[in-house]
């Protein structure tokens, strides 16, 4: 039931699916856009064996990475979609470097296709790291030249489950997205 043209499509990358909250999370920002009519193309990178990337630039003249797996597809979806959620775990405060070297390839391969489209991060943690996690995955969204969308509160859900509080937060940050797709 994909809609390319003549509805909103929003790319949610989910980089760590083993988080309950961050399911819970992503399933809540999905219905939300759904119940809106907006279009959700959806990615679980599963891949724990993704390459680093190498600087080698071949990206900027093939416009595509020279490895062959998640990477160069999510850069398909990202030139269809209007908008940019990306959600991870947090390990000691940071982003798992699996997550890091993803989102490296994709946005040195694909930087152009993100340029201008409002963004969300969300993350995971047991406690309350997240926020130095939250501005990693949001460095991406301002090397891009994106809009990063949020709440009073960085987008940080448990990795267990999802409590009321924070889904009020990410319910905010997605009528914020809702609000400048629409504008």
């Amino acid at each position: 039931d994909a809609c390319y043209t003549d509805c909103m499509n929003v790319l949610m990358i989910n980089t760590t699916p083993e988080d309950t909250g961050l399911n819970e999370a992503f399933s809540l920002i999905e219905s939300t856009l759904k119940e809106n009519g907006i279009h959700v193309f959806s990615v679980q990178i599963e891949n724990r064996e993704l390459h680093p990337c190498i600087k080698c630039g071949k990206c900027i003249r093939q416009r595509r990475c020279i490895y062959e797996d998640e990477v160069n597809s999510t850069a398909s979806l990202a030139e269809q979609s209007d908008a940019l959620i990306i959600g991870s775990s947090v390990i000691y405060s940071s982003i798992p470097y699996i997550t890091v070297s993803f989102l490296q390839r994709l946005f040195y391969s694909a930087s152009p296709k993100f340029a201008h489209k409002p963004a969300v991060s969300v993350t995971a943690s047991r406690k309350g790291s997240a926020e130095n996690a939250s501005h990693q995955i949001i460095s991406f969204f301002e090397m891009a030249d994106m809009i990063t969308v949020t709440d009073q509160k960085h987008n940080r859900v448990s990795k267990d489950r999802l409590y009321p509080e924070e889904a009020k937060h990410l319910e905010n940050s997605v009528k914020r997205l809702i609000w400048l797709l629409e504008s």
